[in-house]
């Protein structure tokens, strides 16, 4: 087992771990820094950004109605972690605190803010810019679920898949998780 394709980061964790195995460490590091952890099929592990959302990298297979789609499970809008008002609150430099805050169009039908701190922003800029990717991150809820299919070889939770089941979910959505099942049928 080898560690690679870490990002780099400016958040610093301190934990002791005393007996606990390596693979667990690297899970509950990378959960406290705001990242997931999986290992891939070269045996790397690989971290990649929690919830981003995001779809630019495509893997080839698609989820198609008739072709390789089985059934759905709990396909539905969680807004659950979905947050419309975001404060960030940085370092208190020469007696001034460094401040952001950025709230949604419309906070109907409730507020659900969060605050950060992190002392390691240092200029109204960065506040502003961790205040953007938050709300980029957990302003709109995002559609979950489970999705049973057959022939399925490239997936891979950095990436994104194209989804078409009419009447139930369509469009491009990134892999969060997945498990492939092998028997004698296929």
């Amino acid at each position: 087992f080898s560690s690679s394709n870490f990002p780099s980061s400016t958040t610093t964790i301190s934990i002791t771990f005393r007996g606990v195995p390596y693979i667990t460490a690297l899970s509950m590091v990378a959960k406290k820094a705001g990242w997931e952890f999986y290992i891939d099929d070269d045996a790397n592990g690989t971290l990649y950004g929690k919830n981003k959302g995001d779809v630019s990298d495509i893997v080839d297979d698609r989820i198609v109605s008739g072709i390789n789609f089985i059934s759905t499970s709990g396909i539905a809008e969680d807004s659950t972690y979905q947050k419309n008002f975001i404060r960030v609150i940085g370092d208190n430099h020469e007696n001034c605190l460094i401040l952001w805050t950025k709230k949604a169009s419309s906070l109907t039908p409730w507020i659900k803010e969060t605050t950060i701190h992190d002392t390691s922003i240092k200029t109204r800029e960065q506040a502003r810019d961790r205040a953007d990717l938050e709300f980029n991150e957990n302003g709109i809820a995002r559609k979950q679920g489970q999705i049973l299919c057959s022939g399925m070889p490239s997936l891979d939770p950095t990436k994104a898949i194209e989804i078409y089941i009419p009447y139930v979910i369509e469009g491009i959505y990134q892999i969060k998780e997945y498990t492939h099942t092998y028997s004698a049928n296929g």
